[in-house]
């Protein structure tokens, strides 16, 4: 079977997600001890950086999502490799914690809205057709490739060079390793390449009706799927930023050390990519409302571990089950969004979700950090958590089903 060049692109997808989430949202938590110790920072004032830096990236989405569709994804994500490189080296010479906090909510903050999931799962839709599912679950890959990797070597860095050089060096990372990769090998379709797009499957022969349909902001608005997916996996998203972005202060505060909170991360995106392949793939054959519940139940499995004291082996094993639960969540919205508006529109549906989700996502960072600040815990923030699972699945009854093959695809075109 012929090599399909869609998974060149893929990979490089992979690749810049890797460097836009595990350079970030893997290892913010890395930033709470060394701010506090250098400014005197406390928790909150830390996590707003990230609350901030989603908040952006929702702002910016809708824009990002419609340039996309419509624009050169090759000259958007190398932009986003260069803001978020120079946003990284204004963090790292910051004087104080409000110059590192605008660093991140502005130029960082750009940087992976530009070069993150939303144009990698962009290019898996416009790519692919009958493997369409498991394109943007490989995709999303990335992010937890990025997690698994780059926590120890950053933990390394920070040894070495302390928390100013480590952003030094990730700036300089950035820009050699994927300016020159996206810029060779990233095209928005198999038509700009000169290439024969991936073979129909029976059901993408047929597609449903609303995949045909010119969908503008407006008529995306009024679609009831639209908005159960916006609060479904917004709420999802609250709670798994909010443990993400905790956990290592979390163990750290159990006993466990730099490494060893770092080590927790690596387990997390590790199953995260066992989630991110297995959904993606399950995506292309199964009810899209079961995956969900699927992702959620174990999800909420883990927020009750959570709860109590755990040792380390209990912890990286609850670490696990975060990771392939939202592991699941990324390449599920793809398949969702594609699925029910298809690929035309796919990035606009995408960068319309951010403004409704990210609102509520960025509440969980701080949320847990003030309620730390203010308990000396986070056992309430665990069951507040909770609550908002049992909201997203509500939430997700109300989104419309379509039908998926019940066969495997066929082979790529030669």
């Amino acid at each position: 079977m012929p090599w399909y060049y869609g998974w060149n692109v893929v990979g490089v997808g992979m690749l810049f997600q890797a460097f836009s989430f595990g350079l970030t949202v893997y290892v913010y938590g890395f930033w709470v001890k060394p701010l506090a110790d250098t400014f005197g920072a406390s928790r909150f004032d830390v996590m707003l950086g990230l609350t901030l830096l989603n908040l952006v990236m929702g702002l910016v989405a809708p824009f990002a999502g419609r340039a996309m569709d419509v624009g050169s994804i090759r000259g958007l994500v190398i932009g986003g490799v260069l803001a978020m490189a120079a946003g990284f080296a204004i963090a790292g010479a910051a004087p104080d914690t409000w110059v590192f906090v605008a660093a991140y909510a502005s130029l960082v903050s750009l940087g992976m809205i530009l070069a993150g999931p939303l144009p990698s799962s962009t290019l898996a839709a416009k790519w692919f057709r009958a493997r369409r599912g498991l394109a943007i679950g490989w995709s999303s890959v990335g992010t937890s490739i990025g997690g698994l990797a780059l926590p120890p070597l950053l933990a390394i860095a920070m040894s070495a060079w302390g928390w100013r050089g480590a952003h030094y060096a990730m700036a300089v990372a950035s820009v050699v390793v994927l300016v020159p990769l996206v810029w060779l090998v990233v095209a928005n379709t198999p038509e700009d390449k000169g290439i024969e797009p991936e073979a129909d499957s029976e059901k993408s022969r047929t597609p449903p009706a609303s995949h045909a349909k010119t969908w503008t902001t407006r008529t995306i608005l009024a679609e009831r799927s639209f908005w159960a997916a916006a609060i479904a996996f917004g709420f999802l998203t609250m709670v798994f930023s909010g443990v993400q972005a905790n956990l290592v202060p979390y163990a750290q505060d159990a006993g466990a050390s730099r490494a060893d909170a770092a080590a927790l991360m690596s387990v997390m995106a590790g199953a995260g990519i066992l989630g991110k392949i297995v959904f993606g793939a399950a995506a292309d054959r199964m009810n899209h409302r079961t995956l969900f519940y699927i992702a959620s139940a174990i999800l909420a499995a883990a927020m009750l571990l959570l709860r109590e004291p755990l040792d380390y082996s209990l912890l990286a094993a609850t670490s696990g089950l975060l990771g392939l639960a939202t592991g699941g969540f990324l390449p599920l919205l793809g398949a969702v969004v594609a699925a029910r508006f298809g690929p035309k529109a796919f990035g606009r549906v995408m960068g319309l979700l951010g403004p409704f989700t990210m609102p509520v996502a960025i509440v969980g960072p701080p949320l847990a950090g003030h309620i730390f600040d203010v308990t000396g815990s986070y056992v309430l923030a665990f069951e507040i958590f909770l609550g908002m699972i049992a909201i997203a699945g509500f939430a997700i009854l109300f989104m419309r089903d379509v039908d998926v093959p019940s066969h495997p695809p066929v082979a790529p075109a030669e």
